[in-house]
């Protein structure tokens, strides 16, 4: 429902480094876009962007059993994008994903942690 009402079509779920990697865009891909990985985790969420062409990624961490995003990253064409149509950028998918918390399991970040594999969504 979020990501729908922010225009997100095909979405990236990547277990790695301990977390999910998320990464998505507004346009609808046919297979799911390789990404590397960094220890920076803006850096790496940067770089899913501009390897993938995505225009937002996140990455969710796992504590106490609840995964919620502990980082994330919107492209400037993206924050532009959602500034022109809702009037500001302040909230974008990727920031209000930040207040939703899963159960490891629970959706498709819950699924890829419990599973430690990865989901497509075209």
């Amino acid at each position: 429902p979020l990501a729908k009402e922010f225009g997100i079509r095909s979405m990236g779920f990547i277990f790695r480094d301990g977390g999910v990697y998320e990464y998505g865009t507004d346009q609808t891909w046919k297979a799911l876009p390789e990404v590397g990985t960094s220890l920076d985790l803006t850096a790496v969420l940067r770089t899913a962007c501009e390897a993938s062409d995505a225009c937002y990624a996140m990455f969710w961490a796992e504590s106490a059993g609840d995964l919620s995003v502990i980082a994330h990253y919107n492209t400037p064409e993206r924050l532009a994008a959602v500034e022109a149509e809702r009037g500001s950028a302040e909230k974008t998918f990727a920031t209000l994903s930040r207040a939703t918390s899963l159960s490891v399991g629970q959706g498709l970040v819950g699924r890829v942690f419990a599973t430690k594999g990865e989901e497509f969504v075209p």
